[in-house]
């Protein structure tokens, strides 16, 4: 019997012992080669992890994004990452419930080596729905200091610089150095909501030391200014003498804070190398008038480089303000123009403007604007020949509460090609290339909208370019199917229909 058993043992362990050798991976490195990954250049490896970066311009610390998650993959990645000064270049600081602890943050920028940075301090800065007074909450004003001794320390290396100056202590203002971020390019400040106008530390013209940061900054060329709850009023909250920037070398602006016309043609005045410019919240003063502007600006401001501009009104006397604005301004670069809340449109101004400007309006945007058919036929008659994107929504924002009536049976028919009647009028807007609207935008019967856009195709030998993309935000039913065939058979290149069936 013992025989037997031994025999038996014998025969389990042999058996044992072969399915553990055909279960085991071989450990010959012929049968299994190494993983790609492992394989890669590291300088390719580093080209790869940049890619993994998130998208936002300045990224909040987190284990679950890159960079930090790239260095718990593996030793190999985490030296990679690591020895990559460009993964760390970026930093946002003062995300509600995530503020990087001081070792973090000193580690983060050492990483970065000598590379030009991106700082972003500031809660409303960074997510604008929630309370300004979230920010660093709970932190000791040392601690919040030794976060700027930090940063300070870095100054030399600012490139991009979002600020919500509202949330520096006192303490932190003195150690600002005097010689500032000489190589700041861009800089934007946020002015939160729901704070008084009297605690804007940053209009204060008896401490200018916030403006150390930015007072030697001969490179920047952007800036953003983010304060909606901010009205400026008369000479002495003027932000081209509070802010002491280089208005001379900027080439963006963006300004949110509710303005005066004259406020607006100052900037426009002390920033003669403007190429992208924001007004939002214009509104008309008390104190405006043709007579003063004429005494103000005896001759329209020049802006030769100027090729976006932006306006959004505030106020009744919308046409009012356009009349002014574009009578005392001279833009011949002028290729992009948005329109928002102009509850008034006045062509007369325009009719001046564009023909003394000799500017090619390219991209039109009207939002919320209030404006007839036949207004709206001379004014794109006016920018006809060039226009190539035509943008025309109603008011999101629900200031309008009138509906806008642009698309009309006759204007649908002025922008349709139609070589069966030899004395039809010349068409509108042959170089059209986008059209982007609003259901509400299109009054005409159903089908004429497809048929106008069937008709632009196959037509560049005609001088008239063919429809590549359209837009049509919760359109009717017949349009849609119409729309969707025209993409099916080529007709168009790119077809988005928002809110459809």
């Amino acid at each position: 019997m013992s025989n037997t058993i031994q025999t038996v043992s014998r025969r389990e362990n042999s058996l044992s012992s072969t399915r553990s050798s055909s279960l085991s991976p071989s450990r010959d490195p012929t049968l299994y080669p190494p993983h790609p990954f492992t394989t890669l250049p590291e300088e390719l490896l580093r080209e790869v992890f940049l890619h993994c970066l998130p998208t936002d311009e300045f990224i909040r610390p987190s284990r679950t994004s890159a960079p930090l998650l790239l260095c718990q993959v593996c030793c190999a990645w985490r030296a990679s990452a690591i020895a990559t000064p460009e993964l760390w270049v970026s930093i946002s600081i003062g995300s509600l419930g995530r503020f990087p602890r001081v070792e973090l943050l000193e580690l983060w920028l050492e990483r970065a080596k000598n590379r030009p940075l991106s700082i972003s301090y500031g809660k409303y800065g960074v997510e604008r729905g929630f309370p300004a007074s979230s920010v660093g909450h709970g932190l000791a004003e040392e601690e919040l200091t030794n976060f700027f001794r930090i940063l300070f320390g870095r100054i030399a290396q600012w490139k991009s610089l979002r600020l919500c100056p509202r949330e520096m202590v006192d303490a932190v203002l003195p150690a600002i150095p005097q010689s500032g971020a000489p190589l700041l390019q861009k800089l934007c400040l946020f002015l939160p909501q729901s704070i008084k106008y009297e605690d804007y530390v940053l209009l204060y013209s008896a401490d200018q030391s916030l403006c150390n940061i930015w007072r030697n900054s001969t490179l920047l060329d952007t800036f953003s200014l983010f304060a909606d709850d901010l009205y400026l009023d008369g000479d002495e909250d003027s932000l081209c003498k509070l802010l002491h920037i280089r208005w001379g070398e900027l080439t963006t602006l963006t300004i949110t804070a509710s303005q005066t016309i004259a406020q607006c043609l100052e900037f426009l005045k002390e920033c003669p190398n403007l190429v992208d410019c924001v007004f939002h919240s214009i509104y008309a003063d008390d104190d405006d008038d043709n007579d003063i502007f004429s005494a103000l600006y005896p001759s329209t401001i020049l802006c030769p480089s100027l090729r976006s501009l932006s306006l959004r009104y505030s106020g009744p006397a919308s046409d009012f303000i356009t009349d002014l604005l574009l009578t005392n301004t001279t833009i011949p670069a002028l290729r992009r123009l948005t329109l928002y809340a102009l509850q008034l449109f006045s062509l007369d101004p325009f009719a001046a403007f564009i023909p003394r400007s000799s500017c090619h309006i390219e991209d039109l945007t009207l939002c919320g604007v209030i404006i007839n058919e036949a207004c709206l036929l001379l004014f794109l008659g006016l920018i006809s020949p060039t226009l190539v994107r035509l943008s025309i929504w109603h008011d999101a924002a629900g200031l309008n509460r009138f509906p806008v009536k642009y698309m009309s049976e006759t204007i649908l028919h002025r922008l349709t090609r139609d070589d069966s009647y030899s004395r039809s009028p010349v068409i509108l807007c042959p170089k059209l290339e986008s059209v982007d609207l609003d259901y509400r935008a299109v009054t005409a019967r159903d089908g004429l909208f497809a048929k106008m856009v069937s008709s632009r195709f196959g037509v560049e030998q005609c001088g008239i370019t063919a429809l590549k993309r359209v837009v049509l935000r919760f359109g009717r039913s017949f349009d849609i199917l119409a729309l969707k065939q025209l993409e099916d058979e080529g007709v168009i290149e790119e077809l988005e229909i928002i809110g459809g069936s």
